[in-house]
């Protein structure tokens, strides 16, 4: 069984954490296909070599699986180098089971890029990437803020200091991000800490005293 041979000229990746093994399947006006094989580092050096190693056959289709994140650095430097990379979830470029390897994986991707049967993932332009970045950065960072003020107030709520009643304008208000009031609320905590332990010790100072004046009293 052969499947229709749609792009001529086309690379699969098999990305790793240190290593990437590419595979350039090109076809003639004979439907006879030639592999060529080779592996790169995952490092910037090496991604360089691999964007020269595919203009040496003219090769501009990539495909590769979004494994990880370590897709990430290599599709942004073969997109800033104009070649056309389709993503792919694992899924659809699962190969065959038994005597797997990467090469034999990079062939696979290849051909299946080769004949058509790739899902592509949806990957937006680059600035939209930033600005997506950015925005989850935000977010998250949002998150931990209120998640560190309602922690701080379940920390005091137990001794029964409930400083929401206190104030307000720093506690009260759980949803508002801002970094005056973030830091003006851990100053009054920090403040209240400092205040509670050092009256804490001096009554077990006090008591202490105490305690060792009603024994000297009792023995003598």
């Amino acid at each position: 069984m052969s499947f229709k041979i749609i792009k001529n000229n086309c690379c699969g990746l098999d990305v790793h954490k240190t290593w990437i093994f590419a595979c350039i399947g090109i076809t003639d006006s004979n439907n006879r296909t030639e592999y060529k094989q080779a592996r790169f580092s995952s490092f910037t050096k090496g991604l360089n070599e691999l964007c020269d190693w595919l203009a040496k056959y003219n090769c501009n289709d990539v495909c590769m699986e979004s494994t990880g994140k370590y897709w990430i650095p290599v599709f942004n430097i073969l997109e800033k180098n104009n070649l056309w990379v389709t993503l792919s979830h694992p899924k659809y470029t699962k190969p065959q089971k038994g005597n797997k390897t990467d090469r034999k994986d990079a062939k696979w991707i290849c051909d299946l890029y080769m004949c058509g049967m790739v899902k592509p993932s949806f990957i937006p332009p680059a600035d939209i990437r930033q600005l997506r970045d950015l925005v989850r950065y935000r977010f998250k960072l949002t998150c931990m803020i209120t998640g560190e003020k309602t922690r701080a107030q379940n920390c005091l709520l137990y001794p029964t200091l409930n400083l929401t009643m206190s104030f307000p304008m720093y506690l009260g208000n759980l949803h508002v991000p801002s970094r005056n009031r973030f830091y003006n609320t851990l100053g009054k905590l920090l403040m209240w800490h400092l205040l509670l332990t050092a009256g804490v010790k001096l009554l077990l100072k006090k008591y202490r005293l105490l305690l060792m004046v009603l024994f000297l009293r009792n023995r003598l």
